[in-house]
């Protein structure tokens, strides 16, 4: 039954989607939108997840786990399961920004161009805006193509960097937000986005866009 109830919501949820990416004028990327889902390795965590019920970790007695009896689920074992589901969703769907987002591993400290990749730092000290504080000094803006080179002192491996979403898909990210809220009783996308603005890192160019399109002021 988890299964039908999640395959209903999927389904609505992708009508919902596919209206807002027609009017959005990309229907193929409507059709298409979150197929993934039905894969086995993210519809099976997703089902179990948001429809099933499983017992709490502390509702299992400790002999049983002591004695490898219990062969059986927790809320725990569920809830890690959707998480590796969910960090699949996220990086085989471009219309997810966590796809976009990159994420340095050597260790090193990196000259970076605000135009062309955007650390989460920045986009969090400065609100989205394209302006980076420091300390001392000036802000300085990281909108212009002859933007400076800023010497990042905190190690990238520790902070991703949002690379600009190509317009087809930050469309697409924009009919699922709306679609989402019309399936799930959530209709008022502005609402939403303003709730989660500070926690969504994106692309100073991408960002722009976005709230153009909600009418962010």
């Amino acid at each position: 039954m988890i299964y039908l109830k999640f395959l209903w919501s999927l389904i609505r949820h992708k009508w919902f989607v596919f209206v807002e990416c027609w009017r959005l004028g990309i229907p193929w990327l409507g059709i298409v939108h979150d197929w993934t889902k039905f894969l086995p390795s993210e519809f099976v965590p997703y089902a179990r997840n948001f429809y099933g019920d499983y017992p709490d970790d502390s509702e299992v007695p400790q002999i049983l786990r002591t004695a490898h009896s219990w062969t059986g689920k927790t809320k725990q074992d569920i809830k890690c399961a959707f998480d590796v589901a969910w960090l699949h969703h996220q990086k085989r769907n471009r219309h997810h920004w966590q796809y976009w987002l990159l994420q340095y591993d050597k260790g090193e400290t990196w000259s970076v161009r605000g135009v062309d990749i955007y650390p989460a730092e920045i986009v969090r000290n400065g609100k989205g805006t394209g302006v980076m504080e420091t300390e001392g000094e000036e802000p300085a803006s990281l909108y212009s193509s002859d933007a400076p080179v800023f010497e990042i002192v905190k190690q990238l491996n520790l902070n991703p960097v949002a690379l600009p979403i190509p317009d087809r898909y930050r469309r697409e990210m924009l009919a699922d937000w709306r679609g989402a809220g019309r399936a799930y009783g959530n209709p008022d996308t502005k609402a939403w986005y303003l709730e989660h603005r500070g926690n969504i890192i994106l692309h100073p160019e991408t960002r722009q866009w976005i709230d153009d399109q909600i009418k962010i002021p």
